[in-house]
């Protein structure tokens, strides 16, 4: 008996015809559940239903072996020909047309709106920068006045001024992309931060496929670049240095301690990245306790 399953329902079949069948809820939501839980290659509960009512079902797919009485078939046992078509189980003939189509828009959003946390951030990044050189500017500029403020002086630190509000705008909608798009990772590591390391990795899917050892010395890459080459000096973190987990840490114990964190945001992200779960309150509690327990150690 071969289990088979297509993108509207799982079937049973022998000797080239259905014996049994289970179809997928009519409904383009329900079906586009199944199919990513399908190519991401889970198992559906039509298939758990169907392949219960049998002591052992063949398959053709090498998931389907989590199914526990399922072997893979081998050779041909006269079912490869079989045509299935979904509109003789009541689904439209262009559904799986519809499905690609659906799931490559929603695909395509998910990859501007992580590219726009990177480029959101980057924009901070360099507006700190140039508010940082125009107030020292300002402030050298400052010393050499006499007795009143030229018209230019003014206009530059109103300008100053500007970018200062332009830059609060720019943090909260940081925030709030951050809070949307990456709730566990700005639970543990603030979205400011967060959606630094996001720019540094290059994405939030490059985050969330980094090794927690690369994670901890992203934004020292100079330093650890010159460790390579001289084999003194290997950086014990980079960026994550401004989370007060590690500034809140003996010297000596940093290291430790930025693994730990490290190993958080590998997780945080991961999660963020691949499904919709909101584990960030628990990411931080367990991680916060590592690292108190690091520090503990030296006392």
């Amino acid at each position: 008996m071969l289990l088979r399953t297509l993108f509207f329902g799982t079937f049973l079949i022998d000797n080239g015809k259905v014996v049994d069948k289970i179809l997928f809820p009519n409904n383009m939501d329900e079906i586009i559940q199944r199919y990513r839980r399908i190519t991401a290659g889970g198992i559906v509960e039509e298939e758990e239903r169907l392949a219960s009512t049998q002591k052992k079902v063949e398959a053709e797919e090498k998931r389907l072996l989590r199914l526990g009485n399922a072997v893979m078939r081998t050779g041909e046992g006269g079912d490869e020909g079989i045509v299935l078509r979904p509109e003789d189980s009541g689904f439209s003939p262009d559904i799986l047309r519809e499905i690609t189509q659906r799931i490559y828009s929603e695909k395509l959003k998910k990859k501007l709106q992580e590219r726009e946390i990177l480029e959101l951030s980057v924009t901070l990044d360099h507006l700190n920068r140039v508010i940082n050189l125009l107030e020292e500017r300002r402030n050298e500029w400052g010393k050499t006045l006499i007795s009143g403020e030229p018209a230019v002086f003014t206009a530059m630190i109103e300008q100053i001024n500007g970018l200062e509000e332009y830059r609060e705008r720019l943090t909260m909608e940081i925030e709030s992309k951050m809070r949307e798009e990456c709730p566990n990772l700005s639970t543990l590591l603030g979205e400011i931060l967060g959606a630094r390391l996001i720019a540094l990795a290059g994405g939030k899917m490059k985050l969330a496929r980094l090794p927690s050892s690369t994670v901890q010395i992203l934004g020292a890459e100079n330093a650890f670049f010159r460790f390579r080459k001289t084999g003194e000096g290997m950086p014990k973190h980079g960026l994550i240095f401004q989370h007060p987990f590690i500034k809140g840490t003996p010297r000596h114990l940093r290291g430790k301690a930025a693994r730990a964190l490290a190993a958080g945001i590998v997780m945080a992200a991961r999660v963020d990245y691949f499904s919709a779960r909101d584990i960030g309150k628990e990411i931080r509690e367990r991680t916060e306790g590592r690292i108190k327990e690091i520090r503990r150690s030296s006392a």
